[in-house]
């Protein structure tokens, strides 16, 4: 059933993936949670997190469930899509795949501009 997702008091993070949450529960999204537990309503894998700062338990879809690896992975991909499309196409892609790579490793985070 959770093959996809960590071990059970693993940190996670919740992030948005499009569906509409409980005001409350935008608390969690971005926060350091720990993973108490897996389950099913249906067909739709559920999961239960503890909010390690406030303490406080709230339920997502699986599917919104990263690890911090994960979302900072996702974060340096999405930049280096944004960077290449955004820049000169007569450098070959793979160039511009490298060097947006590199400066996103090496920290830098503002946007670029054609």
């Amino acid at each position: 059933m959770s093959e996809f997702l960590p071990a059970i008091g693993s940190t996670v993070r919740i992030v948005k993936i499009g569906l509409p949450i409980w005001p409350d529960a935008e608390q969690f999204i971005g926060a350091d949670c720990t993973l108490c537990a897996t389950f099913k309503t249906g067909d739709t894998l559920m999961v239960a997190v503890e909010h390690q700062e406030e303490g406080i338990c709230c339920c997502f879809r699986a599917e919104m469930v990263r690890t911090p690896q994960q979302v900072e992975a996702e974060q340096r991909e999405e930049f280096i899509r944004d960077a290449v499309f955004s820049t000169d196409s007569a450098i070959p892609v793979e160039m511009r795949i490298a060097a947006f790579g590199e400066l996103y490793d090496l920290g830098y985070r503002a946007p670029l501009r054609p």
